[in-house]
C-alpha cells in the first residue's frame, strides 16, 4: 500500500520467499514501486527468525543505495494485511515534511547508558525551526533485561518535549539471541534507533487490555529482571496459586507459556497497571522477567479477554490519530507484544484490522516485540509487555 501526502510518500513491501538476500530484495522493491520516486530517506526493515540477516539487508540495500536503514529481528511481522510468522517487511518512506537520521549503542546489558550516549552521537544536526518535532523510534535487543532503564537513559538524552516509542527484538519465541540492523550490519546486545524531526507532531497511542486478578503481593526481592520473591516467598508461589484457583493444570513443561498468557502487572495507582513478561520459571521458585520490577512494587496476575485485548488495540490507534493534532497519517509502525499473539491466537488478525480500520488508507508496518517503548508528555509512559504500542509519522 502507498499514501501520498504532502511532501511525503510512503510505500510498504513484503516478502516471504526462502532465499534471504531475495527476500529483501522482493519486499523492498514492492514499496519503492509505491513510492515512484526517485529516492528514499528511510527504510525500516522486520525479518522473521528463519532468514539470514546479513543477506537480507543485502537484498534491502541493493534496492534503495544509501539511505538510512534501521529494523530488527521478529517474533511475527505484519504489513498491510499480511500478518506472518515467516516474511520479510519493509516500509519506505520519501517525505519533505521530516528528516531521517539512524544511530546504534553496543554492549546494551552491561553498559546502557554508553549505548543510548553512542546511538545520539550518531544522529544528525538538528535540522532548525521548519523541523521543531524530534521523535526516537528505538529498537533494542529483547534479551538485554533493562528496558525500563534503557527508556529513562533515552528520556533523558532526548529531551522532555521528544516522543520516544519503538519496541524489542524478538526471535520468534526462542529467547536466545535477537538482532538489529544498522544500515547493512546486523548486531545483536544493541540498541538501534531512528530520530525524525518533523513539521507536524507525530501520533503515538499506547493500550494493553488487562486488568488485574486479586492474586497479588508485594515483591520483596528482586535485582534486576530476576524476580525473586513476593511476600518473602519463592515469586513462582503466586503463579501456583493462580493455577490451582482456576483448575489449571500446570506442570514443569507448561509453567513458562502459562506465565507468559498470564502476566504480572504492576500497580501504578487508581487504574494504572504496567504489565511485565515472565519468560522463565527457575528451580529455585524464581522468574525471569522481560525488564525490570522493582522491590517494594505490588504486582498482580493480569487477566484480560478478546474483547478487551481488541478494545486496547482501538484505543491505542486512536490516541495516536488524536496525537496528530488534525495532521493526516502519511505511514503507521505498531510495536505488538508477542504474548498478545499467543493469547488471541487466530483472533490476532482482527487486531491488525481494528488497528486499520482506525487509521485509514494508510500504509501499516509492524512486529511482534519482547517489549514496547512509548513516552510521550501526558500519556502512560516507559517501557511495557503484552501491549499495543502504535506510532504515526504525520503528513
Amino acid at each position: 500500500m502507498s499514501i501520498t501526502t504532502v511532501g511525503t510518500k510512503v510505500g510498504t513491501g513484503s516478502a516471504v520467499e526462502k532465499d534471504s538476500k531475495e527476500a529483501g530484495r522482493k519486499a523492498a522493491q514492492s514499496a519503492w514501486d509505491k513510492i515512484g520516486r526517485p529516492r528514499v530517506d528511510l527504510a525500516i526493515v522486520f525479518a522473521a527468525s528463519k532468514y539470514r540477516y546479513a543477506d537480507v539487508l543485502a537484498g534491502v540495500k541493493g534496492v534503495i543505495g544509501a539511505a538510512p536503514l534501521a529494523g530488527c529481528s521478529t517474533a511475527g511481522e505484519f504489513c498491510d494485511g499480511l500478518v506472518s510468522d515467516g516474511a520479510v517487511v519493509v516500509m519506505l518512506v520519501h517525505s519533505g515534511g521530516a528528516k531521517f537520521s539512524v544511530g546504534l549503542g553496543k554492549d546494551l546489558k552491561a553498559r546502557s547508558f554508553d549505548a543510548v550516549q553512542a546511538m545520539f552521537g550518531q544522529f544528525a544536526p538538528a535540522p532548525g525551526k521548519d523541523f521543531p518535532h524530534r521523535s526516537v523510534l528505538m529498537l533494542s535487543d529483547g534479551l538485554a533485561g533493562n528496558g525500563e532503564q534503557l527508556v529513562i537513559n533515552a528520556a533523558l538524552k532526548a529531551g522532555k518535549e521528544a516522543f520516544i516509542a519503538g519496541g524489542a527484538a524478538g526471535d520468534g519465541g526462542a529467547f536466545k539471541e535477537t538482532f538489529l540492523f544498522h544500515n547493512d550490519q546486523v548486531h545483536s546486545d544493541a540498541v538501534v534507533a531512528i530520530e525524525m524531526w518533523s513539521s507536524s507532531a507525530p501520533g503515538i497511542g499506547v493500550s494493553h487490555g488487562w486488568c488485574p486478578s486479586k492474586f497479588s503481593g508485594v515483591v520483596t526481592k528482586a535485582k534486576g529482571n530476576l524476580l525473586q520473591e513476593i511476600d518473602g516467598k519463592p515469586a513462582f508461589q503466586l503463579y501456583e496459586q493462580y493455577a490451582k484457583a482456576i483448575k489449571y493444570p500446570l506442570t514443569p513443561q507448561n509453567s513458562d507459556m502459562f506465565m507468559m498468557t498470564n502476566e504480572l502487572g504492576m500497580d501504578l495507582g487508581p487504574n494504572k497497571v504496567k504489565v511485565r513478561a515472565p519468560i522463565k520459571r527457575n528451580a529455585d521458585g524464581s522468574i525471569l522477567l522481560a525488564t525490570e520490577v522493582p522491590a517494594q512494587m505490588k504486582v498482580s496476575i493480569v487477566e484480560g479477554k478478546c474483547d478487551s485485548l481488541l478494545a486496547a488495540a482501538k484505543t491505542a490507534a486512536e490516541q495516536a490519530m488524536a496525537g496528530l493534532k488534525g495532521a493526516k497519517p502519511a505511514g503507521v509502525i505498531v510495536f505488538d507484544c508477542i504474548a498478545r499473539k499467543i493469547c488471541l491466537k487466530e483472533d490476532f488478525q482482527k487486531e491488525v484490522e481494528v488497528i486499520r480500520k482506525v487509521v485509514g488508507n494508510v500504509p501499516v508496518i509492524g512486529f511482534n516485540t519482547y517489549g514496547e517503548i512509548a513516552r510521550v508528555p501526558g500519556q502512560f509512559s516507559g517501557f511495557h509487555n503484552t501491549t499495543d504500542v502504535v506510532f504515526i509519522i504525520p503528513a
